[in-house]
């Protein structure tokens, strides 16, 4: 290297090392923002994208609002944890009378745990109900609530609607932390009318229901996984069936349909075969 440049690089020196700390500030932000965990607010959009379809959102976007918020009372939404920071997803439900119910998740510790997630699913404006489903600690359950004055019904899963929608039918398979039913409503101005329920931990039978469609307005079309009935699948553990739960003389009843049997899973039997 000539003196001439040596000196010009020692001239320029100073400058590089004056300005060199200025053009990599933005690339070190950037590489350090890669390492930082998103800020409690951001986490809490992030981690609670609702389950429902977007267009759906989009539909009822003049009643339904959806958005996380930090907590300014910590008595019945307690911090998790460190990085919480007591935010929390709340939906905002416009009632008839144009005032605003809140729906906050809950993640409670102390005294008990106690943990509460909710999603929107849908609005049913001809019959004044909103659909929300609420996740706890081990199972779930959905919720009927009325955009007249906020009153809730809890039921066991999804409902679907009649062809007239005025009844729902609720299917529930459990085996576990939800309760395993099928239950027919009536939606009336007054609230929610049972019109069945069958409770089928509670009957002591072995039947895993699931919804296929409604017949009408008042028959439903289900498929059943149940314990085999020894006059249709003799030497059997379980069956498979269709089945129609109808509305007969003013009651509801189910009814197998004919050849829709399916023989299960062959009974072990006690001593070796033969």
């Amino acid at each position: 290297m000539s003196r001439y440049a040596a000196n010009r690089f020692l001239m320029l020196l100073p400058v590089a090392l004056y300005f060199f700390p200025i053009f990599m500030s933005p690339l070190c932000a950037a590489a350090e923002n890669r390492s930082i965990p998103p800020e409690p607010l951001q986490r809490c959009e992030q981690t609670r994208k609702p389950l429902v379809d977007q267009e759906i959102v989009q539909k009822y976007a003049d009643f339904v609002q959806r958005r996380c918020v930090k907590l300014a009372d910590f008595d019945n939404h307690t911090v998790l944890s460190q990085d919480d920071e007591g935010y929390r997803y709340v939906i905002d439900l416009t009632l008839k009378n144009n005032t605003v119910l809140h729906i906050y998740d809950v993640i409670q510790m102390q005294p008990m745990l106690d943990v509460q997630i909710y999603d929107f699913v849908d609005y049913w404006q001809d019959v004044g109900n909103y659909v929300l489903k609420v996740g706890y600690y081990e199972g779930s359950r959905h919720i009927l609530l009325r955009d007249s004055d906020g009153k809730r019904r809890y039921i066991d899963e999804v409902p679907h609607r009649s062809s007239d929608g005025k009844r729902i039918v609720v299917v529930s398979a459990a085996e576990a932390y939800n309760r395993n039913s099928l239950e027919v409503l009536r939606i009336t101005e007054h609230g929610w009318e049972k019109e069945f329920l069958y409770d089928i931990d509670a009957a002591g039978d072995y039947r895993l229901y699931a919804f296929t469609k409604w017949l009408g307005d008042d028959a439903v079309e289900l498929s059943c996984f149940r314990t085999a009935d020894e006059r249709l699948c003799p030497g059997f553990s379980f069956m498979e069936t269709e089945e129609v739960l109808a509305m007969k003389g003013g009651e509801w009843s189910l009814d197998i349909l004919s050849g829709s049997v399916r023989c299960s899973t062959p009974a072990l039997s006690d001593s070796p075969r033969q």
